[in-house]
């Protein structure tokens, strides 16, 4: 759960009824004063009347969520340096 989240899109790519999104999501964690932000993209495909008939984002949810949370992120930088 988290407070005042927002999406920037930075960038657009569409060729016919397809096309993925490039995105930021910023927000805080509820009760959290510290700015986060999620680096991630949207694959969509339109219908032929020109709404979204399909939708699935892709991000790194151990690089850009686990490894922000203070509990989790000393075991990811344990497990990181033992997989190097």
């Amino acid at each position: 759960q988290v407070d005042a989240p927002r999406f920037v899109i930075l960038q657009r790519l569409f060729q016919g009824g397809e096309g993925f999104l490039l995105w930021d999501m910023h927000f805080r964690f509820r009760g959290g004063a510290q700015a986060q932000r999620i680096h991630g993209t949207s694959h969509i495909k339109l219908a032929t009347d020109g709404r979204v008939c399909y939708h699935r984002d892709y991000w790194d949810t151990g690089e850009e969520l686990y490894g922000k949370i203070p509990g989790l992120r000393a075991l990811f930088r344990w497990l990181r340096r033992r997989a190097a």
